[in-house]
């Protein structure tokens, strides 16, 4: 029997992701009938989780810096931004900018 690293895979269509060829066809079945692809990120989604997924990953937002954007990119915008203001305090001095 062949190891998974030798194993021959299939690009799936739906999902985009490899399948190793002796499951191929099983999963394509599977594949189309529960997953869906999210029009705004491109990635699978369970088809009865999508509404959820829209609104829990893409919904805009608004930071309290003004700046709006999806929520799935809040947390990390936070962080770039208190990056951005701690240097800025550290090297320039500036304060209650965030």
């Amino acid at each position: 029997m062949a190891s998974e690293a030798e194993q021959e895979t299939k690009l799936c269509g739906n999902c985009k992701r490899d399948i190793p060829l002796s499951n191929f066809t099983i999963h394509e079945i599977h594949c189309k009938r529960n997953l869906s692809v999210c029009d705004v990120c491109k990635e699978p989604v369970p088809t009865a989780d999508m509404e959820e997924h829209l609104a829990t990953e893409h919904m805009p937002v608004t930071c309290k810096c003004k700046m709006t954007m999806e929520k799935a990119f809040l947390e990390e915008h936070k962080v770039i931004m208190n990056t951005y203001i701690t240097r800025s305090v550290l090297t320039l001095g500036i304060r209650d900018l965030y």
